[in-house]
C-alpha cells in the first residue's frame, strides 16, 4: 500500500468510506462492516486506517447495514482522529464521510424514514445520533458511487480479478515497482505522477486521444482560448443565479453547492431533470450569451454544469465529449481554475471571458474567500439516447447538439430505416398474395401450416434455438425462426413476419409469438462500461439505437398476432433496464400485458 502528500496542509483534509456486505456472514447472517480512512487533497492520498469487521446484529437491509457501518466509521474512525489532525494542522479540520448507499443518505439527513418505521425499534440510537452529528460544522456526509468506494474490498470477497485489482488501485494496494513509472511509449506518453482511480490513467488517456480524433465533432475554437462575454448578459446571468438554488454536490470532487441542467444521466440513461424544467429562464439566459460569445463558430453543448461555492480537486470529467467552456461570476478572491498541467487557467481578473478546454483532461479550481459562481458548458456522452422530443425540448433553450448519428444498424443501407415504411407495412393487405415471401428478405419460405395445430413465431433467436427444438411438449407446433438472417430491423423483414402471421390465420391456426430482443444494451453493467470511454459510449448507444429498431416491428407484429386471438411474450433478464424504457412500458400497458418473474 502507498500513499503521498503534496499539498500544503490547507489543501488536506481527512476523508471515510464506510460500506457494508447485507448478511455476509453465511452462519449468522450478519453483515460485514467496512471502513477506510485516508487523508486527500487535489494531489495528497494516504492511507491512515481501516476496519473489516462483523457486525453484532442482523440488518434486515442494505440501508440498516450502512448505517451501522457508518456509525462504526463516525464513533471509531473519525471522530477520535480529528482532535489529532486539528492539532498537526493548526485549524479545524472537516472530515467527509463517503457511502453509496442514497436511501441511507437520506435517512442520515432527515433524521427519520417513514418506509423503515421498525429502525425506532432497531437502529434508532444509531439514526438519531449520525443525524445530530451531520449538522456539525466539522463533519460532511457525500454519497459516492458504488464504484468509486474505498471501503468495499474490506466487505467481502471477489471472485473476477479484474473487480478485485480495481478495489485495490482505490485504496492504493498497489506495486510501488511499476506504480510510480511513466507508461511505455506504446501507451501514450504522461508523467510518472500518481493515479487516483477517480482519474483517468495514463492509458486510459492514450485512448481518449484515440477517440477524439476519430470524433466527427468538428471545432474551431482552441483549447485555452479565452472569449469574452457580453456584459448584459452576463450581469442578467450573475442575477439569475443567484436566485437559483442549489443542492449539495453529488460528485466526490468537487465541494459546495451544484447541478446538471440540461442533459444528464442518471442508472437508467439520459433524461432532462425536474431541476431543468424550474430553470428555464436561467438556461435561456446563459446559452444565449455562450451563443453570442461564439458568433457562430461551431460549438456543441448539451448540458451546464452550475456551481456556487464550488473547490474542485484534481479529476477529469469522462463523460464530456469534444470541448466544454467555463464561465465565472460573483465576487471572491482566489478561486484560480487551471489544467493540471498548466496549459491553460482562468482567474479572478478574467471573470468577463469564456476559457475553452478539454475537460477529459485533468482539471482542478484552487480555494478562495468570497462568493463564488461557475458554469461549465459540455455536450454529455449520453445525449445520443435522448429522444428527438427531449432534443427539441433543450434546442428551444439555446443548447447546439450536433447531427444526430446515422443508424449503427446497416449505415448503407436504404430500408434500415424502419419509419421510412412503417405505414406501407402496417396497412398491407390481408391476402393470399400477402403469404408469399417477398424477394428482398433473403429467408427460406415458410412451410404450409395444414399438418400443423398451432404456429410460433420466435423473434430474434438463433438457427437452432431451444426454444424451437422438438420435444414431446413441441408436437403439432410449427417453429418459424425469425432470425439475423431474416433482419428484423427493416420493413422488409417485418413483411416477411407479418406474411408468415397471417398465413397461420388464412389456414385457421392459432399462431403465437415470443419476443427474444436483445439485452445488450440495457444490462446493468453497461452503466459501469459507459465510464471506459467515448468509443465505449458509442458502442452501448448502437445496441440501443438497435434495441429501438427491433422493439418498434416487434410491437407491429405483436399487435397483429394479438388480433388474430394469439398471445405474444416478451423476455428479458429482469434488471435490464429495456423494462423501463417508455417505448416499451406503453406497449405493456396497451395490451394489457402482466409481468412475470421466473
Amino acid at each position: 500500500m502507498v500513499g503521498w502528500v503534496g499539498d500544503p496542509a490547507t489543501d488536506i483534509d481527512l476523508h471515510g468510506y464506510a460500506d457494508a456486505d447485507l448478511a455476509g456472514c453465511r452462519a449468522t447472517a450478519r453483515s460485514t462492516t467496512g471502513v477506510y480512512v485516508a487523508l486527500e487533497g487535489p494531489d495528497t492520498r494516504f492511507p491512515l486506517s481501516a476496519v473489516s469487521k462483523r457486525q453484532t446484529s442482523v440488518s434486515h437491509s442494505t440501508p440498516e447495514a450502512e448505517i451501522v457501518a457508518t456509525d462504526h466509521c463516525v464513533q471509531k474512525c473519525i471522530l477520535p482522529a480529528l482532535d489529532l489532525w486539528d492539532t498537526l494542522f493548526d485549524r479545524q479540520r472537516v472530515a467527509t464521510v463517503h457511502e453509496d448507499n442514497q436511501a441511507m443518505v437520506q435517512i442520515c439527513n432527515t433524521g427519520k424514514n417513514p418506509t423503515m418505521r421498525h429502525l425506532n425499534r432497531t437502529h434508532k440510537i444509531d439514526v438519531k445520533w449520525l443525524h445530530e452529528r451531520f449538522q456539525d460544522s466539522y463533519l460532511e456526509l457525500k454519497w459516492t458511487s458504488t464504484d468509486e468506494m474505498r471501503g468495499d474490498i474490506f466487505t467481502k470477497g471477489f471472485s473476477e480479478p479484474d473487480k478485485f485489482r480495481h478495489a485495490c488501485d482505490l485504496i492504493y494496494h498497489v506495486d510501488p515497482n511499476t506504480f510510480w513509472q511513466a507508461p511505455r511509449s506504446g501507451d501514450g506518453g504522461g508523467s510518472g505522477a500518481p493515479q487516483d482511480s477517480s482519474k483517468r490513467s495514463a492509458r486510459g488517456s492514450a485512448a481518449a486521444a484515440t477517440d477524439k480524433e476519430q470524433s466527427p465533432l468538428h471545432y474551431t475554437v482552441k483549447e485555452g482560448e479565452k472569449i469574452g462575454l457580453d456584459p448584459t448578459l452576463r450581469g442578467n446571468a450573475a442575477r439569475l443565479l443567484e436566485k437559483t438554488p442549489l443542492p449539495k454536490q453529488a460528485r466526490r470532487a468537487l465541494s459546495g453547492y451544484g447541478t446538471c441542467l440540461g442533459n444528464t444521466m442518471n442508472q437508467s440513461g439520459a433524461y432532462i431533470g425536474q431541476k431543468t424544467r424550474e430553470s428555464r429562464e436561467l438556461m435561456i439566459t446563459l446559452n444565449e450569451m455562450i451563443s453570442k460569445a461564439l458568433n457562430g463558430r461551431p460549438f456543441y453543448w448539451g448540458s451546464l454544469q452550475v456551481n456556487e461555492d464550488s473547490v474542485s480537486e484534481t479529476h477529469t470529467d469522462r463523460n464530456n465529449l469534444g470541448m466544454s467552456a467555463l464561465m465565472v461570476f460573483g465576487d471572491y478572491v482566489g478561486g484560480t481554475f487551471t489544467m493540471a498541467d498548466g496549459s491553460c487557467s482562468l482567474g479572478r481578473r478574467e471573470v468577463g471571458k469564456m476559457l475553452c478546454f478539454d475537460g477529459t483532461k485533468p482539471h482542478l479550481s484552487k480555494h478562495f474567500s468570497g462568493k463564488r459562481y461557475s458554469v461549465v458548458a459540455f455536450l454529455h456522452s449520453s445525449w445520443v439516447n435522448l429522444t428527438p422530443d427531449e432534443r427539441g425540448e433543450l434546442e428551444e433553450l439555446g443548447f447546439e447538439f450536433p447531427p444526430p448519428p446515422p443508424s449503427p444498424y446497416r449505415e448503407d443501407d436504404e430500408n434500415s430505416t424502419v419509419a421510412d415504411d412503417r405505414d406501407e407495412v402496417a396497412s398491407l393487405p390481408e391476402s393470399e398474395d400477402s403469404y408469399v415471401p417477398l424477394a428482398a428478405a433473403p429467408v427460406r419460405e415458410p412451410h404450409s401450416y395444414e399438418q400443423s395445430e398451432r404456429i410460433l413465431l420466435e423473434y430474434c433467436c438463433g438457427e437452432d434455438s431451444r426454444l424451437g427444438r422438438r420435444s414431446s411438449w413441441s408436437k403439432g407446433c410449427h417453429v418459424v425462426r425469425l432470425t439475423k438472417e431474416n433482419d428484423m430491423s427493416t420493413p422488409a423483414g417485418l413483411k416477411f413476419a407479418l406474411a408468415a402471421a397471417r398465413g397461420a390465420r388464412r389456414d385457421g391456426k392459432r399462431v403465437d409469438l415470443w419476443g427474444s430482443i436483445p439485452c445488450t444494451g440495457g444490462c446493468p453493467f453497461q452503466r459501469l462500461n459507459a465510464k471506459r470511454g467515448p468509443s465505449t459510449r458509442r458502442k452501448i448507444a448502437a445496441h440501443r439505437a438497435l434495441f429501438r429498431l427491433l422493439f418498434a416491428n416487434y410491437a407491429i407484429l405483436a399487435g397483429e398476432v394479438i388480433k388474430y386471438g394469439g398471445t405474444v411474450a416478451l423476455e428479458w433478464p429482469t434488471g435490464c433496464d429495456y423494462w423501463r424504457d417508455p417505448q416499451v412500458e406503453e406497449f405493456v400497458a396497451l395490451h394489457n400485458l402482466s409481468l412475470i418473474h421466473i
